[in-house]
């Protein structure tokens, strides 16, 4: 098969990128309402026609060029249009490769095999291939983004989290809702290296099923858990629901401070591995005895611990988004920070407090939708 020169291929470019000028209208006039219902295919098909007239045909003695010998410089200038019509997101992923030089993916390296095809009905089929992708997948797209729950103080999975955990697992993401060392039955019974652990656990398993977004979601003292986590591991997202607990505190220590005196004697004395009886504290429930050793009690609740709030703050890299929720009915201690506390986030794209009307406890299940939609759009950009 003979193939078009060189500069001819340029000078058909040239002539691509003056009619590629109407791209946007119709691209927004045909596509405007593109959805997950199988309506919309007839729009789409009379879509892709309309994309074949809008280019320059070719002298019918001038032989089919394959699509592997056009470059990027050729075919940019149609994602170029595209890339300014209202809807260019439903083609950023395949218009990015295929503008590419020397970046195919499969389904391109199939299309350019079409060699004895006009180049046009190849980038046609193409795009057409594209919006069916995008029309047929949306549970694809969902399943991409894996999200862990963690639950506050001396909660379980199935109390607060749970209708947060459902809601979000309705949306098609991969749901982890883990029962960490804080929880009702475990009080504190591992150190705060293995509830990190057993977090990264979940998210290998998420990652091994296909997740490429990760997000953490914490409630309460699981909200400040979160932060620590997130200042060590790369995540998409961060989600703080009415995050409290923080040990470093003035009014914390005071209240834990004659245990954990209690706790660094036995240690001393090499007894730190013995169980005895120690006192937690909660806003909603005052304070109360709690049975673990003095070696993991001191690991969580003296002043160099992850659930130092402030530190881990700090430390949360500058490009991470954080949707920090703080209910209108919490807590009034937290309610008096949540100005400060938010000032210690990272200022990155996507960072916002929300404030639900609603209190500590039902915050989860209330900020549901909220966080599921603020999810979504994260993970989009």
């Amino acid at each position: 098969m003979t193939e078009q020169p060189p500069d001819n291929r340029k000078a058909n470019a040239d002539r691509y990128q003056v009619r590629c000028e109407c791209m946007p209208q119709i691209v927004n006039a045909a596509i405007v309402d593109l959805g997950g219902n199988a309506h919309v295919i007839p729009k789409l098909l009379d879509a892709v026609e309309r994309l074949a007239r809008c280019f320059v045909r070719k002298p019918p003695e001038q032989a089919p060029i394959p699509l592997r010998e056009f470059d990027g410089e050729c075919i940019s200038p149609l994602f170029t249009a595209l890339k300014k019509a209202q809807h260019y997101s439903l083609f950023r992923s395949f218009g990015w490769r295929f503008r590419q030089p020397g970046r195919w993916n499969l389904g391109l390296r199939m299309l350019s095999r079409l060699g004895s095809v006009h180049p046009l009905k190849t980038l046609c089929m193409a795009f057409a291939m594209s919006c069916l992708a995008v029309v047929f997948s949306p549970a694809a797209r969902a399943a991409e983004i894996g999200v862990v729950v963690l639950h506050g103080k001396g909660g379980m999975p199935r109390g607060l989290v749970r209708p947060l955990a459902e809601h979000l697992a309705q949306q098609g993401f991969a749901v982890a809702n883990l029962e960490m060392p804080w929880s009702k039955k475990r009080q504190y019974n591992d150190l705060p290296e293995t509830a990190v652990g057993e977090i990264d656990q979940a998210f290998e398993k998420m990652k091994a099923d296909g997740v490429t977004k990760t997000f953490l979601a914490g409630h309460s003292l699981g909200g400040v858990f979160a932060a620590y986590y997130a200042a060590q591991r790369p995540l998409t997202g961060l989600i703080l629901v009415a995050p409290g607990g923080n040990v470093a505190s003035r009014f914390w220590q005071k209240k834990v401070a004659p245990s954990l005196a209690e706790a660094d004697a036995a240690i001393a004395a090499g007894r730190g591995d013995e169980t005895a009886e120690y006192m937690d504290f909660e806003g909603s429930k005052g304070e109360y005895p709690i049975r673990l050793t003095a070696r993991f009690y001191r690991a969580w609740f003296s002043m160099d611990t992850p659930l130092n709030q402030e530190r881990s703050y700090a430390q949360l890299p500058g490009s991470l988004p954080v949707l920090n929720i703080v209910p209108v009915n919490d807590y009034k201690g937290l309610r008096n920070k949540k100005d400060e506390w938010f000032a210690m986030l990272p200022s990155a794209p996507g960072t916002e407090m929300f404030e639900p009307d609603t209190d500590h406890k039902a915050a989860p299940r209330d900020a549901a939708a909220h966080i599921a939609g603020w999810i979504k759009s994260i993970a989009a950009n």
